[in-house]
């Protein structure tokens, strides 16, 4: 099991609140949560809710007590999912509780634990639970459907955005009727750098599994990151040097010492959606976004960007409602997100600051209602266009997934080095 103040907190509650309770086979009921716990690896939050997901519905504590005791707000949305309220009917419970992936992961074990009738004596296999091992078997079915966002690389979003983008970043379109691809449309520098920090993530990976860990990025020091995304953007953009580079950037990919040269440029910001997809809080997101931007974007405007990018799409792929997403970007990094593009569009102009671009990037998002209307919202406004759809694309897909269509014209346009990289990262991540 992890140990960290946080889940070292939720462990004390658990105990408490379980203290007394046996389960269907007369053991300590806290044995169950313990087990569910142990399943959950390194993802601090999971291990909270593992080890909390029946004290609301079971015990005297409710939810204002959980929220005193320090628990943070992804915690108690999983929580509030996963305590079923008797009148609702099972099955809808458990289709709600796909919304949320904290939730949905912690109930995946529950349900596996509970349907193991090994866990019983014999005398205790009746009916009843036979009945009830099927009802589980029949929860777990509906579960483990994938979904369309689970179908696709987690980073491709960024891509799909780029490369529709690209054919517009130097023709801007004020609409949001055109082409999604055509000939010309390909990938840039946005798509290779967002693929070089998913291959430092996975080299990361490599470390933490080599050393005995759990095969968790949150077990690697910072400064290891930081060394491995220096390592991994050099690397692929040396390797792909007409990708559409800016000049200071095109000149830190040569340096033999490269240093960060105080830019609050978007490049921190388009890059940094695998980020979004490893980290288990969005604090962490937030920390390890700092980490890949600061090798070149340690402007605070840089760092700053690619931050608010990498939590709107963490608090996306955990369930958090656009309202939610808004809220924390505006109070947490203060970007200014009430606008609406109809009320910008006519008069935006090319902008390659975070500052410029971000808050526009995430409100595209925030009046979409699929990844398709993500992606045509944020190059409708023009600009610096495939950047703009690069970052709405990875906060769309983790609300949304991407259409199978759309994700193979994508990838069709990928060389095989790089679809290599995003096809090992959604396998070691997801």
């Amino acid at each position: 099991m992890l140990y960290t103040p946080l889940t070292k907190k939720a462990l004390a509650i658990c105990c408490d609140a379980h203290r007394s309770q046996l389960d269907k086979s007369g053991m300590p009921y806290v044995l169950h949560p313990f087990h569910l716990a142990e399943e959950m690896g390194e993802d601090e939050r999971a291990v909270c809710v593992a080890l909390l997901h029946d004290v609301m519905e079971d015990t005297d504590l409710m939810e204002s007590d959980l929220r005193q005791a320090g628990m943070p707000e992804d915690v108690m949305a999983a929580l509030n999912l996963l305590t079923h309220d008797p009148q609702e009917p099972y099955m809808d419970y458990v289709g709600r509780i796909c919304s949320n992936p904290l939730a949905k992961k912690v109930k995946r074990a529950d349900l596996r634990h509970n349907a193991d009738l090994n866990r019983l004596g014999e005398d205790d296999i009746d009916e009843r639970a036979l009945r009830r091992a099927a009802k589980y078997a029949d929860a777990l079915a509906l579960l483990e459907k994938p979904l369309e966002s689970e179908g696709c690389p987690p980073m491709l979003g960024a891509v799909v955005g780029d490369i529709v983008g690209s054919v517009y970043e130097w023709d801007n379109i004020k609409t949001t009727e055109f082409p999604l691809f055509s000939d010309e449309s390909s990938f840039t520098d946005d798509s290779v750098m967002t693929i070089a920090v998913a291959h430092a993530l996975l080299s990361a990976l490599g470390d933490v599994r080599h050393a005995g860990g759990m095969g968790r990025i949150a077990l690697l020091p910072r400064a290891a990151i930081v060394r491995k995304t220096v390592v991994s953007m050099q690397g692929f953009g040396r390797r792909y040097p007409h990708a559409g580079y800016g000049g200071k950037f095109n000149g830190w990919l040569r340096d033999l010492v490269p240093r960060p040269y105080n830019s609050w440029g978007n490049g921190s910001a388009m890059r940094v959606s695998p980020v979004g997809w490893v980290a288990g809080s969005v604090e962490r997101a937030e920390l390890l976004a700092c980490a890949t931007a600061e090798v070149t974007h340690n402007h605070p405007e840089g760092i700053k960007g690619a931050q608010a990018a990498a939590a709107c799409i963490y608090l996306a792929r955990m369930g958090y409602d656009n309202a939610e997403i808004r809220q924390y970007v505006q109070e947490t990094h203060g970007y200014d997100l009430g606008f609406s593009l109809d009320d910008i569009r006519a008069g935006y102009t090319f902008d390659v600051s975070c500052q410029g671009s971000v808050p526009q990037a995430i409100v595209a998002f925030l009046e979409s209602d699929s990844f398709e209307d993500a992606i045509r919202r944020a190059v409708s406004i023009g600009g610096d266009s495939d950047t703009i759809a690069a970052i709405t694309g990875g906060i769309a897909q983790a609300r949304y997934g991407i259409p199978a269509a759309i994700a193979t014209e994508a990838r069709r346009r990928l060389p095989e080095d790089l679809l290599d990289v995003i096809d090992s990262f959604c396998g070691a991540y997801l």
